[in-house]
């Protein structure tokens, strides 16, 4: 009998902790989107290599008129990647710095 009633709280508490992760995850990309910039990616006229600039998750180059999203921190990503960065950690990949807004 006991042992019942502990698996049903195990469950309970599994279902509890599934749901705060999801709210978590959900305010988190919230506050994410009210500190994001989108900017139109500008290639460079330079031919030299060194020049080019790709997105630190993917490790794709970004091309000419491609959007691009910019977080508090100054970093560029495409916005597909730092979102799904964002729902696992809530730090910029290069910098580790917090990238939401404080709400108050």
């Amino acid at each position: 009998m006991t042992s019942t009633f502990q698996e049903r709280d195990d469950d309970v508490r599994q279902a509890i902790l599934k749901r705060h992760t999801r709210i978590k995850v959900g305010l988190r990309l919230l506050a994410f989107y009210l500190s994001i910039k989108t900017l139109t990616y500008q290639l460079t006229k330079s031919t030299c290599v060194e020049t080019k600039t790709r997105c630190s998750i993917c490790l794709d180059d970004y091309y000419n008129k491609k959007i691009l999203t910019e977080i508090n921190c100054g970093y560029l990503y495409h916005f597909d990647c730092i979102i799904d960065w964002i729902k696992l950690k809530n730090s910029c990949p290069i910098c580790k710095r917090d990238v939401t807004v404080t709400i108050n």
